[in-house]
């Protein structure tokens, strides 16, 4: 299924116009990822789309309200986050959010691990996912964070 198509914006203002659909992520919900560009600033971000019916609304939006305040160089601040106008899901009727995040590059921590690096290689980026994870446990009780959402950034396979 796909939430929104190409040329498409997710809020009422029409700041995010989606270009690309990236694929899924996420384990429940489900999200999706697309790229697009923040029409204010002109830059190339990434959108992610999930449905809330599962969740509770208010709950989502102060998660997704206390996620911008993290300040930690381990972790991806979204840049902004809001309800998914209603009529431009043409393949979903149920109530959609999305979270905007600067567009980073690099490999999952799964497809790193997969090409079996040395200790050497994965110790400095042990220590960061840690130093990262020790952070967040002070905002959240964390659980469910699998290696394929936690992205290496500027590492390449």
């Amino acid at each position: 299924m796909c939430y929104l198509l190409p040329g498409q914006c997710t809020d009422a203002e029409k700041r995010f116009l989606i270009h690309d659909w990236y694929g899924f992520g996420g384990s429940r919900p489900h999200y999706e990822v697309f790229g697009a560009e923040d029409r204010t600033t002109g830059e190339i971000v990434v959108v992610k789309v999930f449905p809330i019916a599962e969740w509770d609304r208010d709950l989502a939006s102060a998660d997704l309200g206390r996620m911008t305040r993290l300040e930690h160089a381990s972790l991806i601040r979204p840049l902004d986050f809001g309800t998914v106008v209603d009529d431009v899901c043409p393949f979903y009727t149920g109530p959609l959010m999305y979270v905007v995040e600067p567009a980073q590059h690099g490999v999952s921590l799964e497809s790193f691990l997969d090409e079996e690096p040395s200790a050497r290689e994965v110790e400095p980026i042990a220590d960061s996912i840690v130093d990262g994870l020790r952070y967040l446990r002070q905002e959240w009780s964390l659980r469910d964070i699998p290696p394929s959402e936690i992205l290496l950034v500027g590492k390449t396979t």
